[in-house]
């Protein structure tokens, strides 16, 4: 199936901001198929996030998804590797000492309202984090669009999980205290139009807890076209800061966000690379275990003195 764009355009305008779109910008291909064909990316002129453009059709989204993505996907098992479990713990300690309750909670999209409380995760998966939820005391619910993974999650933590899109979705106004969206808002084609429907769901002054790929981090500014945060064309726009307060300046306030490192973003952008040139950087990242979780525990460290990534964990609180 070929991309159709007919069903939907932007028409050169940003989906999070309405400004213009800039002449700035990239092509990409799908790396994760390697399915043929290229998508372009322009720049917004006012707030720097990046717009699929011309925005490809509903119908090839899904039928990407069905051939792709939309499969459970088994944990990543921990390896056995005793240095990258050292590593690991350096990083796990250094968290513990220099990042502050708040920060943390933000880091790990923890709801900060106490159990018993109404939760809904929105592209839950599998229902890892819901089952975590659900054993500390909170009333959780679910959608996910992957079939398998909504069976996965019955079978492994007796989680019954709505099986939908949010388009057919629909609850009550003011139905939960809390909504958790990880990396699920940058596949929407219509966002602004969406959060105002999940806006409806949640009560006044309940949370909103998302995390994106931020557009402004190092991972995705050194190689746009290659970078594993771009996923063309799944992701229809990789956002910035500016542009998500834009998106959220209606109904929300954002109380705190955390820019996040994460090696697997690392590896695979260097992955793509090596398709369309080899570099002994990329070919070590690529490769080796032990010189992307070094390298990853440096970014790590730049991350926390300041240094944005190119993933981003926001709390918002709805006003």
């Amino acid at each position: 199936m070929t991309a159709k764009t007919e069903e939907f355009k932007n028409k050169g305008l940003c989906l999070l901001c309405n400004s213009k779109l800039s002449d700035r910008g990239f092509e990409a291909k799908d790396y994760l198929t390697s399915v043929e064909g290229s998508y372009l990316y322009k720049e917004c002129s006012f707030c720097k996030s990046y717009i699929q453009t011309p925005v490809v059709s509903q119908a090839f989204l899904y039928h990407c998804y069905n051939s792709q993505s939309l499969t459970y996907k088994k944990p990543i098992e921990k390896s056995r590797s005793v240095f990258v479990k050292v590593i690991s713990r350096v990083v796990m300690l250094i968290d513990l000492l220099f990042l502050s309750k708040k920060r943390k909670r933000t880091l790990f999209l923890e709801p900060s309202l106490p159990p018993g409380k109404k939760v809904l995760e929105i592209g839950c998966s599998y229902g890892e984090k819901l089952s975590k939820l659900k054993d500390r005391g909170y009333d959780v619910t679910g959608i996910e669009l992957a079939e398998e993974s909504v069976q996965k999650a019955k079978e492994l933590f007796g989680l019954n999980i709505i099986n939908s899109d949010i388009d057919s979705c629909d609850f009550k106004e003011n139905q939960f205290d809390v909504i958790i969206m990880r990396m699920v808002l940058e596949h929407l084609r219509n966002p602004q139009t969406i959060i105002r429907k999940i806006s409806s769901w949640l009560r006044e002054g309940g949370e909103l807890l998302i995390s994106v790929p931020a557009a402004e981090g190092a991972e995705f500014k050194e190689d746009m076209r290659h970078s594993y945060l771009t996923q063309a064309p799944y992701h229809i726009f990789i956002p910035t800061m500016e542009g998500l307060r834009e998106l959220f300046s209606d109904n929300y306030k954002i109380v705190d966000y955390q820019y996040q490192f994460a090696i697997n973003d690392l590896v695979k952008s260097a992955q793509f690379q090596r398709r369309d040139r080899r570099t002994l950087k990329n070919r070590l990242l690529a490769k080796s275990e032990v010189v992307g979780y070094l390298y990853g525990l440096v970014r790590h460290l730049m991350v926390l003195a300041g240094r944005k990534a190119s993933r981003v964990n926001i709390r918002l609180i709805k006003l």
